[in-house]
């Protein structure tokens, strides 16, 4: 029984000590919970305007719906993004090619040029040669001497 009254006499001075002190609060701690009550306000504001976006109204289905529509819009503007680019590639490739073919023609027009102009000269030599042969003898030897010399056939 003494234990037990030993036991009571403890739990009512512990009680008493704790109901008898009041909390003080300094002043450094009242400019902290001031700086708290305005992060907490400023946070609340933060809040109530993330619970005003739209997204956040919609439900999950809704929520997966829109974001199947956007993902098909965008794949649908890459695609023809893609298909934009190739035909633009393949009108430059086409362009290059008529570019390249119409070198190649150019190049090949100089050479039927210049083989020509050597048949031309070739021809003329033959040619001079062949008419010098048919020619009498006296008019034959003056047109070789013009030939060689540059002097005027006739006197």
């Amino acid at each position: 029984m003494a234990r037990l009254h030993r036991r009571n006499e403890r739990l009512k001075s512990v009680q008493s000590r704790a109901s008898c002190r009041p909390y003080k609060i300094s002043w450094q701690s009242r400019a902290d919970l001031g700086r708290l009550v305005e992060s907490l306000a400023r946070t609340g504001e933060r809040l109530q305007a993330i619970e005003q976006l739209p997204v956040l109204r919609l439900q999950p289905g809704q929520l997966t719906r829109a974001a199947e529509q956007g993902g098909d819009g965008l794949v649908k503007s890459l695609s023809r993004k893609v298909e934009e680019a190739t035909s633009d590639l393949a009108r430059e490739a086409r362009n290059l090619a008529a570019y390249t073919r119409s070198a190649r023609d150019r190049e090949t027009q100089n050479r039927s040029l210049c083989y020509t102009g050597l048949g031309g000269l070739v021809a003329g030599m033959l040619l001079v040669g062949a008419v010098l042969v048919c020619l009498p003898d006296a008019l034959a030897a003056r047109v070789a001497a013009v030939l060689r010399a540059g002097m005027p056939a006739l006197p």
